[in-house]
């Protein structure tokens, strides 16, 4: 697929996936990353390829491609709960609750986000 549509996504993010999932996160990382080059707009996307970045230990990479989810798509909500919890874990005490208050303002419903935001 990729040698036949190189300028398509879908065939890296196929290898992603399935390498994420044999537990090859060092292989599933690059096909993340070109995927997420090609097509930028795929929340789920982005917010999985966080989640390997991360076990890969990559934090500031995680922290960009749930940024670009939350800014793509406002109601991302696993994007916005991760994003949360690094900003949190980095001492950004002020943004995380930044966050998640303007995520509020989408989707009032939210019952986690408000039990986070509860928390000193």
């Amino acid at each position: 697929m990729i040698a036949r549509r190189p300028d398509n996504y879908r065939g890296h993010e196929l290898l992603a996936y399935s390498r994420r999932d044999a537990r090859d996160d060092r292989g599933a990382l690059p096909h993340f990353a070109q995927a997420i080059d090609l097509f930028p707009g795929d929340a789920e996307l982005l917010t999985d390829a966080a989640a390997v970045a991360l076990r890969m230990r990559d934090s500031t990479t995680a922290v960009q491609w749930l940024t670009t989810a939350v800014h793509g798509s406002p109601r991302a909500a696993r994007a916005r709960t991760r994003l949360y919890t690094i900003l949190r874990a980095r001492g950004d005490t002020a943004g995380a609750r930044r966050l998640l208050s303007e995520g509020l303002r989408l989707e009032p419903g939210q019952r986690s986000w408000i039990a986070l935001l509860a928390v000193p």
